[in-house]
């Protein structure tokens, strides 16, 4: 008897065709996922070619920002973003290492009879480099009506202040009210997580050891009084 072998094609190197389309959308759909964890010390601020796709930690985020940059509309928003979050930003800068690479580079501006000041992007503090990746996610999603962004964020408040990370969740929260975005976001932060959960209801992932997950809302109406967040510490929401 003939044996039939059938050789598995990863997904990314699956070509469309008028008999996958199924497939064809499940891999556009999966593209529109942002999956992020940003670790600021290691934004490296040299770019030898433009990249399309943030990486996980943002290493390339002067590649990334190259790109971006050819869309002069998300420059001008982006730049009055930061300028509201970072104070005495400016703008950013590129300066020519040789033919094709290029330095990031931050303009701020001086104080009273100083002259602006310009710092390579890893002289930034953590804060600053965190802040300046997260309005770029923001500002670089799609607009309502085009295809939707599903960012996925680790820890976003991690490296800020919980005043500077607030002014961002808000941003966020009227985006995906608005139905330009989706978002999950992973945080272990108390007030972070009592923040997130403002509306009455919301949902419970847990899983147990060799468990499957399960999913349950939880509602911030609790007869104890306490915060969700202290709800979690105690072991409470699993009874």
């Amino acid at each position: 008897m003939a044996s039939v072998f059938c050789e598995a094609i990863p997904l990314s190197q699956r070509v469309p065709r008028h008999d996958n389309t199924l497939l064809t959308w499940f891999k556009q759909h999966l593209q529109r996922y942002i999956i992020l964890q940003i670790v600021p010390c290691l934004m490296n601020p040299e770019s030898s070619q433009e990249e399309a796709r943030p990486s996980v930690h943002l290493e390339n985020y002067a590649s990334w920002y190259r790109s971006l940059s050819q869309d002069q509309g998300l420059v001008f928003r982006l730049t009055n973003e930061l300028r509201e979050v970072i104070p005495g930003f400016d703008h950013f800068k590129f300066e020519m290492l040789g033919e094709q690479n290029r330095l990031l580079k931050v303009r701020f501006q001086g104080t009273t009879g100083d002259y602006p000041s310009e710092y390579r992007l890893s002289d930034l503090s953590d804060g600053q480099r965190t802040l300046i990746a997260l309005y770029t996610v923001l500002v670089a999603s799609p607009a309502a009506g085009e295809n939707t962004d599903t960012l996925c964020l680790d820890e976003p408040e991690n490296f800020l202040a919980l005043p500077e990370i607030q002014p961002w969740l808000v941003a966020l929260h009227d985006r995906c009210s608005g139905g330009e975005v989706q978002a999950l976001l992973i945080s272990h932060h108390p007030e972070l997580i009592d923040y997130l959960l403002a509306s009455p209801v919301g949902y419970w992932f847990d899983r147990e050891c060799n468990q499957p997950t399960r999913v349950r809302p939880i509602s911030t109406d609790d007869s104890s009084g306490l915060p969700i967040s202290e709800l979690i510490a105690r072991g409470w929401l699993r009874e």
